[in-house]
């Protein structure tokens, strides 16, 4: 977890873009590798947002989804969210492969 914090910035001015265009969503440890998809899954549910807030936990993307929104929309945001976490999970897919390389692998 060192080296993704090491390895990304997250105090960007950049950063101001998701804040400006998204004014609805939270943002949260965000670092500057991840505004393109995060602003790219925003984008495409703009009219019709149900996220709440968007955070990166331990390099995990985390979205949470508005109070109200019935359980059978959510379908339709999940191609979206998917698409933008593999998006991100490619940025850092090297740092990916040693942590699930350090995972003991369970024997049969």
């Amino acid at each position: 977890m060192n080296e993704f914090k090491e390895r990304h910035d997250f105090d960007s001015e950049d950063l101001s873009l998701l804040f400006e265009r998204h004014p609805a969503v939270k943002f949260h440890d965000i670092p500057e590798a991840w505004i393109i998809p995060i602003d790219e899954m925003l984008c495409s549910v703009r009219y019709d947002n149900p996220f709440s807030e968007v955070r990166q936990v331990d390099g995990l993307l985390v979205v949470s989804i508005k109070d109200g929104i019935e359980r059978t929309e959510l379908a339709k945001y999940k191609e979206i969210i998917s698409a933008a976490d593999y998006k991100i999970y490619n940025i850092d897919r090297d740092l990916n492969k040693i942590k699930d390389e350090s995972v003991p692998q369970c024997l049969n």
